[in-house]
């Protein structure tokens, strides 16, 4: 007679025959997920035929609940999915709770995109059957390489590699990890489940073997050796073994599977969905700029104390559009020569490079710390549109950045082809290799932090991307060991809209359209921030004569405001004008709240007024990555000009 299970399952009699529970473990890795799932179905048919119990887990429904399920007890255990190894560019020492283990869905039944690590520290809560061998298929870091498009450093810290990623699964109870990054596991599970070679000569004999092994004792798990086999004498590590003596016969002989096991429904999952809980729109503590710390602070109403002590909250930056690169001429400096005591004008460099991946170091932050407020619905000029005469302290208000803005930076024009060179093919002669061994993606990775619980709510730390643009920030509620909250939790939360400055950025509060009278005069509100971490304008030690002074003295070259008219249909327009902007808001965080008096086209019609920032020393602001404000124009008919009376007779 089965028994029902909590989870409402029923469990058949076990069979009194053991054989090797096999578990396939495929993790989101975005577009390519459907070709590791086919890679599984591969090695799961194989394992099928051999009489091995399969457990298959694959996003978007890998989460760790799930994964510690079906690794429990496994006699051979595949993994195909993103890497997190040590060492890296991420971190400065090894991490366990992200490092050397799995990448999985944080919330299942969501996409095969978003991902979170669960490190050697989860998988220290999991006991392998007896004998267990670990298939790592695909991975970035666990055979010894990096990323593609990274550096792999050499031999020393490919063999670090290689230790650290087996150490954990071996003391859950592995006696080999090996790891193929460019080969599916299903020739391993046939050779575990029907030779009775050595691991040690199944790897050997692996179709990728390239003869240059090398073995090296291990530091992390004593009494095991480290094998590396890379596609030349010391470079392109994508084949590894870490082992102990192990044979397929003993694997298959400490099997505690059946294969008439119990099937059983999902893990349950934590919630706090009926808890009578609200979460405010999160805030930051500082000006978001690239690759700065901050923290986040996301308000909590109503029954907060049904938060477990040691929730965490994780954050993913999703990048909706980057700012463009710099451009290398983008230095203005003014007209007047600098004296003997000037320092020559710094030129334009771009921001901090990307760094999409697990957890970026933070930086010291060198931004003020106001708490702005997120605005997720804002529009991309997030103000009310004034009367074309309004004050200047109508201005509409900058929040720091949280808010839409165009992100699109001018486009370089194509270099013109001389008019007698001659068109050229450039077609490659074979086509690009595929890489299934994918790096990671900024906005991907989801890596909780322990929150810290306040007045004001749950409070984390968290560093700004390194690349600036416009970002969806993603916050999640995760449980003291990293397990997600279930969907209808994480619907509590709001994602906000945050646009990210770099080293010199500026962000605009503009009305988003005016109406004017053709060829009428008026003053544009206009609120102006320095949304980066230096200041735009410049003091100068000018010698005597120059501004007609005697002496030498000291000037200083303030940015200004310039708005430029654009006709959508080539109408004509005026010359652009421009304001000085307030040397006092030139450093980060100051903005100030100017008019900029401008002269409607003479033509009715519809127009953009363009605002640009232009600093002394880095030209145009637009140049660096700065998107313009854009304000949409109606150009009225100014109407019938007034006639004189004609006077009346008698």
């Amino acid at each position: 007679m089965g028994i029902v299970l909590a989870l409402g399952a029923v469990a058949p009699v076990a069979a009194s025959q053991r054989v090797p529970k096999v578990a396939l473990i495929v993790g989101p890795v975005g577009g390519i997920t459907a070709n590791y799932r086919a890679l599984a179905n591969d090695a799961a048919r194989v394992a099928r035929n051999a009489g091995a119990q399969v457990v298959k887990v694959y996003s978007p429904n890998a989460t760790w609940p799930a994964v510690k399920a079906a690794i429990t007890g496994a006699s051979i255990v595949v993994y195909l999915g993103h890497g997190n190894g040590w060492p890296s560019r991420y971190r400065d020492q090894l991490y366990p709770p992200s490092q050397n283990g799995f990448g999985l869905n944080p919330v299942a039944g969501v996409d095969d995109s978003s991902h979170q690590y669960f490190g050697e520290a989860s998988i220290d809560n999991v006991r392998l059957a007896d004998n267990a061998v670990v298939v790592l298929s695909h991975l970035c870091y666990a055979s010894g390489n990096t990323e593609p498009g990274l550096p792999e450093g050499g031999l020393d810290l490919a063999t670090q590699r290689v230790d650290n990623y087996a150490a954990g699964f071996i003391r859950a109870g592995a006696k080999a990890v090996v790891a193929e990054a460019h080969m599916g596991p299903a020739w391993y599970v046939k050779q575990l489940l029907t030779t009775n070679a050595s691991v040690l000569s199944i790897w050997n004999r692996s179709p990728e073997a390239h003869g240059h092994t090398m073995s090296f004792a291990s530091d992390r798990s004593p009494g095991f050796t480290s094998r590396l086999d890379p596609d030349n004498a010391s470079s392109g590590f994508y084949r590894s073994l870490v082992a102990r003596g192990v044979t397929a016969g003993q694997v298959r002989s400490s099997a505690v599977g059946t294969v008439t096991g119990a099937v059983l429904g999902p893990p349950p999952v934590p919630t706090l969905a009926n808890a009578a809980l609200q979460f405010g729109t999160l805030s930051l503590s500082s000006l978001p700029i690239a690759n700065t710390a901050t923290r986040v602070t996301i308000p909590v109403t109503g029954n907060a104390a049904s938060i477990p002590n040691g929730a965490q909250v994780g954050l993913r930056w999703d990048p909706i559009l980057l700012d463009a690169a710099p451009t290398p001429t983008a230095t203005a400096a003014p007209s007047a020569s600098p004296g003997p005591t000037a320092s020559p004008l710094p030129t334009a460099s771009p921001g901090p490079s990307a760094s999409p991946g697990p957890s970026a170091s933070p930086a010291p932050s060198s931004a003020p710390t106001a708490s702005p407020t997120a605005t997720p619905t804002a529009s991309p000029t997030p103000s009310p549109s004034p009367a074309p005469t309004a004050a200047p302290d109508s201005s509409p208000t900058v929040k720091h950045g949280l808010f839409s803005l165009p992100t699109a930076a001018p486009e370089d024009p194509a270099p013109s082809a001389s008019p007698d060179a001659s068109p050229e093919t450039v077609i490659p002669q074979e086509a690009p290799a595929v890489d299934l061994v994918v790096p990671e993606r900024t906005g991907s990775v989801v890596e909780p932090e322990p929150a810290k619980r306040t007045a004001d709510g749950l409070t984390v730390p968290v560093t700004f991307p390194t690349a600036p643009g416009l970002y969806r920030l993603v916050p999640s509620l995760h449980t003291a060991s990293g397990v997600a909250y279930d969907a209808a939790t994480q619907a509590l939360l709001t994602p906000v809209i945050v646009r990210i400055g770099g080293r010199i950025a500026v962000a605009y509060g503009a009305p988003s359209t005016l109406t004017i009278p053709a060829g009428t005069a008026v003053s544009v509100p206009v609120r102006v921030l320095n949304s980066g971490s230096e200041a735009w304008d410049v003091s100068l030690t000018l010698q005597p004569g120059q501004e007609g002074s005697g002496d030498y003295h000291t000037a200083a070259f303030p940015a200004v405001l310039t708005g430029t008219w654009v006709s959508t249909t080539a109408a004509p327009v005026p010359d652009a004008t421009s304001t000085e902007l307030d040397a006092s808001i030139s450093g980060p965080g100051g903005d100030v709240s100017v008019t900029l008096d401008v002269t409607a086209p003479v033509s009715p019609g519809e127009y953009l007024l363009l605002l640009d920032t232009i600093s002394p020393t880095h030209g145009p602001l637009s140049a660096l990555g700065s998107a313009p404000a854009i304000i949409r124009v109606t150009v009225s008919d100014p109407g019938p000009s007034p006639t004189a009376i004609p006077p009346q007779r008698d």
